[in-house]
């Protein structure tokens, strides 16, 4: 089995976690789909921009 550099800086655990927070990141999107929020991208200097 070839390992790719992700394999090698994560565990298994490592991984798992990052799975699962994939995967209610993904069920997040979906359920405010399902509420009619389409996501989309902020526009580059956006007037609500907070920058310090």
């Amino acid at each position: 089995m070839t390992r790719t550099p992700i394999d090698i800086a994560l565990s298994a655990g490592d991984l798992e976690a990052l799975f699962d927070e994939i995967r209610r990141y993904l069920e997040a999107v979906d359920l405010f789909r399902c509420e009619g929020h389409e996501p989309r991208w902020r526009l580059e200097g956006s007037t609500t921009e907070v920058t310090q």
